[in-house]
């Protein structure tokens, strides 16, 4: 597992998914399994990562675990373009995110949850999300703050607020230099 996890790294996600079946053919755990999902969709086998994910069971996870397990699912879903089932999962990794205080994924999944929306042309919630995820931001390291303000301006780009998106460029640039 540990030399998958070396893979996934370098993004060598062939080498990852080899890796992590010989891992669980030794000894299967969630982790290897989580990691083989991850790899297969990283690796743009979509229906591979979506088997694997519906082949472990729920009740075996961690809290930690159920939420990278609904994220992935619903990344899976969301590079396939089945927005639907992709936000239903980002919504109940969210929901345990909340519930068990893993405030780093409640950053992502807010953050994920808005790109749906917003590709699905609701700017409105996507902008309540992103607005959401960015007040999470300021309480994360500096350098998360600064991902995720570069992933708001982007999507205020994308929908022609130039103002808007000029103003967190700004903020950018400022807190680089801090």
């Amino acid at each position: 597992r540990l030399l998958s996890e070396v893979y996934m790294f370098w993004k060598q996600y062939d080498l990852a998914v080899t890796n992590y079946r010989l891992s669980l053919q030794n000894l299967a755990t969630n982790e290897s399994n989580l990691g083989l999902a991850k790899a297969y969709r990283l690796n743009k086998n979509y229906q591979e990562s979506l088997d694997t994910y519906a082949a472990i069971n729920e009740n075996t996870l961690s809290n930690y675990q159920k939420v990278m397990y609904y994220e992935g699912l619903g990344d899976s879903n969301f590079s396939i373009k089945n927005n639907d089932a992709a936000l239903k999962a980002y919504e109940k990794g969210l929901k345990v995110a909340k519930k068990h205080l893993i405030s780093p994924k409640v950053l992502d999944l807010n953050s994920k949850i808005a790109k749906v929306y917003n590709e699905q042309g609701d700017v409105e919630l996507a902008q309540g999300f992103f607005k959401n995820s960015l007040d999470l931001s300021a309480t994360q390291p500096k350098k998360r703050q600064l991902e995720e303000k570069v992933t708001v301006a982007d999507f205020q780009s994308a929908n022609q607020n130039y103002s808007a998106e000029i103003e967190l460029r700004k903020e950018i640039l400022k807190d680089v230099e801090d």
